[in-house]
């Protein structure tokens, strides 16, 4: 499975399989199809939660905080029967039509600091809010996640204060009363209660411009660099979907059903997370906490090399991993986190019919 979804521009069986079998003793492609439909997708997603675990004591602390970022997008998937017949629509263009292609909505939980793949939901239907809260009941409570202004919620704000953890959320100006009221005052932070959690208001300033936030992590992180600098980080999980879709091709389907499209799904963060975890202990360590100055190694040249020599290194390889070591020295480069400002762009006006399948930040 990691050989088929390593395979871009639709390699598709033929491809995988001359990769891992004999050329004397290849299988048919319809023996793969029949093997896949006979395995849960359970399999690979269990591998993929027992892979992060084992790694767990690796991953970098900001402050003694795990850093999450949690974000939804819409996969493009293959109008087929058996996919409709689980509930998957296209995207609605008006009340009596929808895209002809279906659409998957992928909520993902992103840790920010080692670049994994933490959490994921994914259903027929867009409702990143109640994916969120039950992502948040699953995470450590010596851990802080990110929203954007989307995500504001009574909800969300209750699931943090049961669960113990912490969050950061951009706030919206009609999201409560007395957030307005704190947007409209000349007041730079402000500590409320709000349904038995403490909660911290702050104004953060950038490129002449305000942007206020709404936390309930401690008053030692709370000051306006870093909450500014903590929050830059969220844009991780933006970058990652750009990977998972651009750079690894994962809306480039093999199968034509549920277990199957979840079965490549899973398999692709696993080679993802392979990556990223590959890169980890060999990128330097920066002197201080959250730099705008960073260090990164192309993680396309790192990918395309495990893509290229994945049995190998699944089996632990030691001259695979050197060689992964030098890739990662050669491409290393420096870098830094730029500040995004600038307006959002509508890139066609909204459609005036309600979604049918999507349910908004400020209904949940």
């Amino acid at each position: 499975m990691l050989e088929l979804v390593a395979g871009t521009h639709f390699e598709g069986y033929s491809h995988c399989l001359m990769k891992v079998f004999d050329k004397n003793q290849l299988p048919t492609k319809s023996a793969l199809c029949h093997a896949r439909k006979r395995i849960s997708y359970r399999f690979f997603s269990d591998y993929l939660f027992s892979m992060l675990k084992s790694h767990k004591a690796r991953l970098p602390l900001f402050k003694g905080l795990h850093v999450f970022a949690i974000d939804g997008c819409s996969l493009t998937l293959p109008r087929t029967k058996k996919l409709t017949q689980v509930g998957f629509t296209g995207r609605s263009v008006s009340s009596y039509s929808e895209s002809w292609m279906l659409k998957g909505y992928l909520t993902l939980c992103h840790n920010v600091l080692s670049g994994t793949t933490h959490d994921l939901h994914f259903s027929s239907g867009s409702d990143e809010i109640s994916d969120a809260k039950d992502m948040v009941l699953k995470l450590p409570k010596n851990s802080v996640a990110l929203y954007d202004r989307l995500f504001i919620c009574k909800k969300l704000i209750l699931a943090h204060h049961n669960a113990q953890n912490y969050f950061l959320m951009r706030v919206r100006r009609n999201s409560f009363t007395w957030i307005q009221a704190f947007l409209e005052s000349s007041i730079k932070k402000k500590q409320t209660t709000f349904l038995g959690a403490h909660l911290t208001l702050i104004k953060v300033r950038c490129d002449g411009k305000a942007f206020a936030y709404l936390t309930n992590l401690p008053s030692s992180f709370v000051s306006e660099k870093q909450i500014s600098r903590l929050y830059q980080r969220r844009w991780e999980v933006e970058t990652s979907f750009k990977d998972l879709v651009s750079t690894m091709k994962l809306e480039q389907w093999h199968s034509k059903s549920l277990n199957g499209v979840l079965q490549e799904l899973y398999a692709t963060l696993i080679l993802y997370n392979i990556a990223k975890l590959s890169i980890l202990p060999y990128v330097p360590k920066p002197k201080k906490r959250l730099p705008d100055e960073y260090e990164k190694p192309n993680f396309k040249l790192i990918l395309n090399y495990i893509k290229a020599h994945i049995k190998k290194i699944i089996q632990g390889k030691q001259a695979f991993l050197k060689n992964i070591k030098k890739l990662i020295k050669h491409s290393t480069e420096k870098r830094i986190h730029l500040k995004r400002t600038y307006p959002r762009q509508i890139r066609s006006p909204l459609s005036p019919y309600k979604y049918n399948n999507v349910l908004l930040a400020w209904e949940a």
